[in-house]
């Protein structure tokens, strides 16, 4: 019998220690590492203006620039580069979205920076809040948006008196871990994927 013209690949998402043992031992191999920060909303947040612009997202009307400007900041990333406008509409669709939470900095109508906010559970001190994605454009970095942008964004889930914020960063992306760490978070959990290839 032939070989299939690509390999089949198994993949396992595994955070306890003794898991990803087992994965191991059995040939899976880790190929990469996602960390689950935690702040709590409770503590101050630090003292940033709000960025340039600073408005809601509008369904409909920003789709497609954000979709483009999404698109070119993470070309690289597995999740989160390559939507087209079915999977943005998906999400836009989902009960926990709310444009109110969807945070876009501008400047003279161009998409700056932007903190898309999600809260897990009821609103109030029983949700969660999670900052879903937070980008710059390469545009306008240098500029300390990324920090003004994610604050705006813990600011808005604070007034929904939620408690706690949570993130996820790949492990690699140590300008992100460097700005959340700035910001209050912490490291909370890792998860590690880990791919086998049958050949």
């Amino acid at each position: 019998m032939s070989k299939p013209a690509h390999p089949t690949r198994v993949v396992l998402h595994l955070r306890h220690r003794q898991a990803q043992k087992i994965a191991e031992e059995n040939g899976f191999l880790p190929t990469r590492t996602v960390i689950h920060m935690v702040r709590s909303l409770e503590e101050h947040l630090p003292d940033i203006s709000a960025p340039e612009g600073l408005r809601s997202f509008l369904p409909g009307l920003d789709n497609q620039e954000w979709l483009s400007l999404n698109n070119q900041i993470f070309a690289e990333h597995p999740e989160q580069g390559h939507w087209n406008c079915a999977d943005l509409d998906d999400r836009l669709s989902q009960p926990w979205f709310d444009p109110n939470g969807f945070l876009l900095a501008t400047h003279d109508g161009k998409i700056t920076a932007y903190c898309w906010t999600k809260i897990h559970g009821e609103v109030g001190h029983h949700g969660i809040g999670e900052i879903y994605v937070a980008a710059v454009s390469p545009d306008f970095r240098g500029l300390d948006l990324g920090r003004a942008i994610v604050v705006a964004g813990l600011a808005y889930l604070r007034r929904k008196e939620l408690r706690e914020a949570m993130l996820y960063v790949d492990e690699d992306n140590q300008a992100a871990i460097s700005l959340y760490k700035s910001i209050g978070f912490t490291e909370a959990g890792r998860d590690v994927l880990y791919q086998l290839s049958i050949d």
